[in-house]
């Protein structure tokens, strides 16, 4: 696995956190 694959998955991982988060609290 590449670094930047990791990082990538890191990314999308807290962006859909976040997306979710948001979602929830409407």
């Amino acid at each position: 696995i590449s670094i930047l694959y990791m990082l990538e998955h890191i990314l999308t991982e807290d962006v859909m956190q976040s997306g979710l988060r948001n979602y929830f609290k409407e």
